[in-house]
C-alpha cells in the first residue's frame, strides 16, 4: 500500500535529523557492497552473453531458453542490487528526482513509516504513564506520608507508706482519719469426714460377731424390760445376746387391733468365730419366754448381716498408726474447709488476712476395728473462720492519703504493696491491725484522644503553644515526618501520641 506524498514529506521531516546522522554510517558500510554489486552485475551480463554464443551439438530448442531469458539466480541478484541502489538514492535524495522515482520510494518506505507511527504513539503512552505516576506520588506525599509523633512526659510524684492500717468488719466504707478499711468474716460451720488408715500391727485374736436387731412387742400396750444378756435365737440355733438393758415400748391398739411397737438394740454372738457372721434374719425368738404367751409376741429381726467373728492373726492399729491417722485427718478436714472458704472469698474479690484464721476440731473418734483391707478409721468434725478485705479499699485509702501530700490532681499510676503477717487480731470485735508497706507512683494524666483532636492541622508553633498550655505536661518531643512537613495532618490517625 502506497503512502501519499504529503504524509511522506511529513514523516521525512520528523525523522530527518536521525536519518542525516545515519547517512555517513550507512554509506561507509554499503559503499564497498555497492561497488561489489556493480562488478558482479557486469560479470553476470558477460556470462549471459557468452552463453548465447556457445556452439553445441545439442538440439537448438534446448539452448534457446538461455539466450531469451536470464537464469533465476542471476535475476534475483540483479533485483537485489537494484534495490540497494534505490535505497542509497533515497537516503541521499536529489531535487531532480522525477515523479516516478518518488512514487517508488514511497512504495518502498511503507513499512518504515508505519514503524515510526507506532513509536510515536508509544511516546504518548509513556508520557501519560509518567503523568499518572507523578499524580499518585503527589497524593502520597501530600496525604499519605505526612505524620507527627508527640512524646509527652507528664508531671509525676512518688509517695510511700509503711505503717498500720485497720481492717474493721463493723464499717462499710473507708475511714481516712482512722486509716481503716471494711472487712468481712467468712465462716464454715461443722464439716466432717471419715478417714481410712492402714493398720500395721499384728496380733492373735478371738472375736465374737455382732450387729443390730429390731425387737418387736405384739403382746400388750405395756412396755417390756429386757436385761443385758437376754438371749435371741436364730432359726439355725445360734444365740446372740443383748449388750445392754433395754425397754421395749408397749404396743398400740387401733380399731381394736394391736399394732406392734419396736426398738433397736445391739447384740453379740454367744461364741467366737466366723460361723456367727450370719446373714440377715427375719425372726429371732426369745428362749426365756418359751412356754408363755409372750414367746410368739416378742421377737426380733435383723436387716444386716452379723460381722466381726474371727479367730486367728489380725491387723490392728498401733499407737503410731493412730497418731499419723489423726494428723492426716486434721490436715484433710482443714484443707476441705479452707478450699470452700477460699473459693467463696475469691469469687467476691477479697484477700485473706492470714493471721485471722480460726480452726477448731469439734470431734475426733478412732475406730480400731479393721476391715477386709486391714484399714481402721478416724472420724473427725471441725469448723473454721477467717477475716478478709477487698484490696481495692486499701488502694483507695493509700491514694487518698497520698493526694493529701502530693496534690488532689495526681492519680495513682502504679504501686507495690506488701502485707506483713504479724497482725493483731481482736477476735471478739472482729478488728485486725495489720502492718502495710506501700510504694506508689503518681502522675497527672493526659486525655490522649482529646489532645490529638486539639492538635489537628496546627502549625509547629501552635502545637508547641498547646503543649505549654496543658498543665499536666512537663515536657514533650515533637517529630514531623517527612522532613518537609511542618504542620500537623488533619487526619487524627496520622497523629501518634506517646505518654510517659
Amino acid at each position: 500500500m502506497a503512502i501519499e506524498k504529503k504524509k511522506k514529506t511529513k514523516v521525512i521531516d520528523i525523522f530527518k535529523k536521525p536519518l542525516e546522522e545515519k547517512k555517513a554510517d550507512f554509506l561507509n558500510r554499503n559503499a564497498a557492497q555497492v561497488e561489489k554489486n556493480s562488478k558482479e552485475k557486469s560479470e553476470s551480463k558477460k556470462i549471459i552473453k557468452d552463453a548465447a554464443n556457445i556452439e553445441t551439438t545439442e538440439p537448438v530448442q534446448e539452448v534457446l531458453p538461455l539466450s531469451r531469458s536470464k537464469p533465476a539466480s542471476i535475476k534475483s541478484k540483479e533485483d537485489k542490487y537494484e534495490k540497494i541502489e534505490n535505497e542509497t538514492e533515497e537516503i541521499y535524495g536529489t531535487d531532480n528526482k522525477n515523479e516516478e522515482d518518488e512514487e517508488r520510494i514511497d512504495s518502498d518506505d511503507v513499512e518504515p513509516v508505519e514503524i515510526n507511527e507506532k513509536r510515536s504513539w508509544r511516546g504518548y503512552i509513556i508520557f501519560i504513564i509518567i503523568l499518572a505516576v507523578l499524580a499518585v506520588s503527589g497524593y502520597v506525599i501530600v496525604k499519605i506520608l505526612p505524620k507527627v509523633d508527640v512524646k509527652i512526659v507528664t508531671k509525676k510524684a512518688t509517695w510511700d507508706y509503711s505503717n498500720i492500717i485497720t481492717a474493721n468488719s463493723k464499717i462499710a466504707d473507708i475511714d481516712i482519719i482512722n486509716k481503716q478499711v471494711p472487712s468481712a468474716v467468712f465462716y464454715q460451720p461443722k464439716k466432717n469426714l471419715t478417714n481410712l488408715w492402714l493398720a500395721t500391727g499384728k496380733k492373735y485374736v478371738e472375736k465374737k460377731a455382732g450387729g443390730n436387731i429390731t425387737i418387736y412387742n405384739e403382746f400388750s400396750s405395756s412396755p417390756q424390760v429386757l436385761v443385758g444378756g437376754t438371749r435371741f435365737q436364730a432359726p439355725d440355733g445360734k444365740i446372740f445376746k443383748l449388750n445392754d438393758k433395754i425397754t421395749v415400748p408397749g404396743a398400740k391398739v387401733e380399731n381394736g387391733k394391736i399394732v406392734a411397737s419396736s426398738v433397736s438394740a445391739a447384740v453379740t454372738a454367744d461364741k467366737i468365730g466366723e460361723a456367727f457372721n450370719i446373714d440377715p434374719v427375719s425372726k429371732f425368738t426369745i428362749p426365756g419366754f418359751q412356754g408363755t404367751e409372750k414367746f410368739n409376741k416378742f421377737f426380733g429381726s435383723s436387716q444386716n448381716a452379723m460381722f466381726g467373728g474371727f479367730v486367728g492373726e489380725m491387723s490392728y492399729p498401733t499407737d503410731d498408726d493412730i497418731k499419723k491417722a489423726k494428723a492426716d485427718s486434721e490436715e484433710k478436714i482443714k484443707a476441705a474447709i479452707e478450699g470452700y472458704l477460699y473459693a467463696q472469698i475469691a469469687s467476691e474479690n477479697f484477700k485473706v488476712i492470714e493471721g485471722t484464721k480460726q480452726f477448731n476440731i469439734l470431734s475426733e473418734v478412732v475406730n480400731k476395728e479393721t476391715d477386709s483391707s486391714k484399714n481402721f478409721s478416724v472420724f473427725i468434725e471441725a469448723e473454721e473462720s477467717m477475716q478478709a478485705f477487698k484490696e481495692s479499699y486499701v488502694i483507695d485509702l493509700m491514694t487518698q492519703l497520698a493526694q493529701q501530700s502530693v496534690g488532689g490532681d495526681f492519680k495513682l499510676k502504679d504501686f507495690k504493696i506488701t502485707y506483713k503477717e504479724n497482725v493483731t487480731n481482736d477476735i471478739k470485735n472482729k478488728i485486725v491491725a495489720m502492718p502495710v508497706d506501700f510504694k506508689g507512683n503518681f502522675w497527672k494524666p493526659v486525655e490522649v484522644d482529646d489532645f490529638k483532636t486539639k492538635t489537628l492541622s496546627k502549625s509547629e508553633s501552635d502545637l508547641k503553644a498547646l503543649i505549654f498550655s496543658t498543665p499536666a505536661i512537663e515536657k514533650a518531643d515533637i517529630s514531623f515526618w517527612p522532613f518537609w512537613v511542618s504542620k500537623v495532618p488533619g487526619n487524627i490517625n496520622k497523629v501518634n501520641v506517646i505518654v510517659e
